[in-house]
């Protein structure tokens, strides 16, 4: 037995915001399941991550979510 990592499901990589940026920036009327099918992921994952680069949607767009 060795103590070497072997290849596993488990924790996904990390998750690019960069990416995310780019990808509704090219296309900001993508649902979160499109978006979450382009970038390989959870819908899940994208969700939490729209929420952490406070985006929402409105009229079918993908926009900074302003409390002002």
């Amino acid at each position: 037995m060795t103590l070497k990592d072997e290849p596993r499901t488990g924790r996904p990589f990390d998750f690019d915001d960069n990416l995310l940026k780019a990808v509704l920036e090219q296309n900001p009327r993508q649902s979160k399941r499109c978006l979450a099918e382009r970038l390989i992921t959870s819908q899940s994952t994208v969700i939490r991550h729209l929420e952490k680069l406070e985006k929402a949607i409105k009229l079918g767009v993908w926009v900074l979510h302003n409390l002002k």
